[in-house]
């Protein structure tokens, strides 16, 4: 049966394994709460965690199993376990949420909070695992029930987690306005997060916002604004994406190609074709070809293979029936002739 760690255990987990079944098995879920670490960080504890997720299955239908769960997601080391990406790949990590979600409905907002804490606090967490948490977070949660806890996590002074932040923030109140107070912002990625957010939105204000950040300094903001005017079929679009192509600046062509390919249209095919030839710098020529991938060069009729004509059926003439007339005036049996 599956459990909630995705992986075997190690042999110093499954110690640690056994130990915690029998006291289970003898005290119940209080013997576990014991055991939970006070630090953040300890090799200790994630070798308990390892062992108590491989304990819990899933789905967790036993009260020992959802009281276990309900432990974990109670202990902040917990958290910063599951982000750590020597621990598990990100689609594991978001099962490993979806399973505890179940368990705990406000696990989200739990968990964004505890993200709030370390970073008010300046607690001795890795950046990478606050952005890889927020990350899924904002994949998982629904609605505005984040929106709170985000406004407070964007005073972060890390520039990525500030960006994923907006991003976030973005996609729950997708109101031009706000994305147009982003883009005072110093960090270009932030800029471009907020931009991103407003994909599909096609109110005068949302392309007002896309036709700003044309003139953006930064290629990853102007590209966004453009597939922005382009999911809106702003004419603009394409004009700007070709003449990005043959920029002077090496990021702008290397984005021109990458949102060519985004927008799917195979239109662009032969100016990504050109501009292959012409370009020399090697980071921008990868972006091209990675981008003509999309577009695969369609196929040619094979000489003397054209398409084959339609038979033309003739209908099959009907059968002459032939009467003999008796001297009485009346017919004798049929023939059929051909």
């Amino acid at each position: 049966m599956a459990t909630l760690l995705p992986r075997e255990v190690t042999l110093p987990e499954r110690l640690v394994q056994a130990s915690l079944r029998r006291d289970l098995e003898r005290v119940g879920p209080g013997s576990f709460v014991k055991r939970l670490p006070q630090e953040l960080v300890q090799p200790a504890s994630n070798r308990l965690f390892a062992a108590a997720m491989s304990l819990i299955q899933v789905p967790a239908v036993t009260l020992i199993h959802k009281a276990l769960c309900h432990h974990l997601i109670a202990t902040p080391a917990f958290l910063a376990y599951l982000g750590d990406p020597e621990q598990f790949r990100r689609s594991e990590l978001v099962e490993i949420m979806k399973v505890l979600m179940k368990q705990d409905p406000r696990l989200d907002v739990k968990f964004a909070r505890t993200l709030c804490r370390w970073k008010e606090e300046g607690a001795a967490v890795d950046n990478e695992v606050c952005v890889r948490l927020l990350g899924v977070l904002d994949e998982l949660s629904q609605g505005l029930r984040l929106v709170t806890t985000l406004s407070r996590l964007s005073r972060a002074l890390q520039p990525e987690l500030q960006s994923k932040t907006a991003l976030a923030m973005g996609r729950r109140v997708r109101t031009p306005s706000s994305v147009a107070r982003q883009l005072c912002s110093t960090d270009a990625r932030v800029r471009a997060n907020s931009i991103e957010a407003l994909w599909g939105a096609s109110t005068q204000d949302a392309k007002e916002v896309f036709l700003t950040g044309l003139n953006d300094p930064n290629n990853r903001v102007v590209g966004n604004a453009v597939i922005g005017l382009w999911l809106i079929r702003h004419p603009e679009a394409t004009l700007r994406l070709v003449s990005m192509l043959g920029d002077s600046r090496p990021p702008f062509r290397q984005t021109a190609a990458w949102a060519m390919a985004k927008t799917g249209d195979p239109s662009f095919r032969q100016q990504l074709v050109e501009a292959l030839g012409n370009e020399e710098d090697p980071p921008v020529r990868a972006t091209i070809e990675r981008a003509l991938e999309k577009f695969p060069v369609p196929e040619a009729p094979v000489a003397g293979e054209g398409p084959v004509p339609p038979v033309k059926l003739e209908p099959e003439p009907e059968p002459e029936i032939d009467f003999d007339l008796r001297l009485d005036g009346t017919f004798s049996a049929a023939r059929l002739t051909k």
